[in-house]
């Protein structure tokens, strides 16, 4: 998993991540109001927000409550590469 850039101070953190085929990144819940927004831009990923399955395609974006647990999981033949957006409220 590549993460990029942070900006924590300014209430949010943007990262580009790639995971392999078969690969997955799990995250506890944030803090209370949190926001997290993903643009797929290539591969097949499930993400699972609080157990429950989302597909995405490349191409699909997709804005969910961050405040309770989910995870990342390639299930396709091909690496994901994405963008993510955490936006913290006060």
């Amino acid at each position: 998993v590549d993460l990029d850039g942070v900006d924590a101070e300014r209430g949010f953190e943007v990262y580009t991540v790639e995971i392999d085929p078969g690969g997955e990144l799990g995250s506890d819940p944030h803090r209370e109001g949190t926001e997290e927004l993903i643009t797929l831009f290539a591969g097949t990923l499930e993400l699972e927000i609080a157990g429950e399955p989302y597909t995405l395609q490349t191409g699909d974006a997709i804005r969910f409550r961050a405040d309770r647990p989910h995870r990342y999981l390639n299930t396709g033949p091909d690496p994901v590469k994405l963008s993510t957006t955490i936006r913290y409220r006060d």
